[in-house]
């Protein structure tokens, strides 16, 4: 009986052994044109034929990943940054690709960015009109400017401005006006 569990050991322990060395590993370390790493690209295998994932890791913050595969099996690497070309590589067997470096994607010439201010806030029981930086109201005076106040009605003939029919105090900067 001693005998037969020593035999079932040694099964076991080859079996784990197979296991074990039926992976293999792919390392490398991604940087930038100027040798920088690059933190948090994703590097992953890539079925050859359907072109789906099997595996994938992020790099470290040194640039560095590992991924382990399975043996005898052609795949692909893809490793990938925001802003950078994709390097594609065909891996077959356990290696240390060294450095893998990830050329910029200059695509675009350049990028404008267009931000308006918000017309109108609501701070506690006030409504603020801000009319800083608003090509609309350029070269209006105060009554004009007020005319595009919502809620606001202005008596032409008395001059007397109300917000929904109770009469309004009306501050610029603070001032009572």
């Amino acid at each position: 009986m001693n005998g037969l569990k020593k035999i079932i050991f040694l099964l076991c322990l080859l079996t784990l052994t197979i296991t074990v060395n039926a992976q293999i590993t792919v390392t490398g370390t991604v940087t930038d044109e100027i040798g920088k790493p690059i933190e948090f690209a994703s590097a992953v295998i890539l079925n050859p034929i359907t072109d789906k994932i099997v595996q994938g890791v992020l790099t470290d913050s040194l640039g560095v990943f590992r991924l382990k595969a399975i043996e005898n099996k052609q795949f692909m690497l893809q490793i990938s940054f925001v802003g950078f070309n994709s390097y594609i590589t065909e891996v077959d067997n356990s290696k240390d690709l060294g450095k893998i470096t990830l050329t910029s994607d200059n695509s675009l010439d350049e990028v404008i960015i267009y931000a308006t201010r918000q017309l109108l806030k609501k701070q506690g029981d006030k409504l603020v009109m801000d009319i800083r930086n608003n090509e609309l109201l350029k070269g209006r005076n105060a009554l004009e400017i007020l005319k595009y106040a919502p809620y606001l009605s202005i008596d032409a003939t008395s001059g007397s401005i109300s917000m929904k029919g109770k009469t309004s105090t009306i501050l610029v900067n603070g001032r009572n006006v």
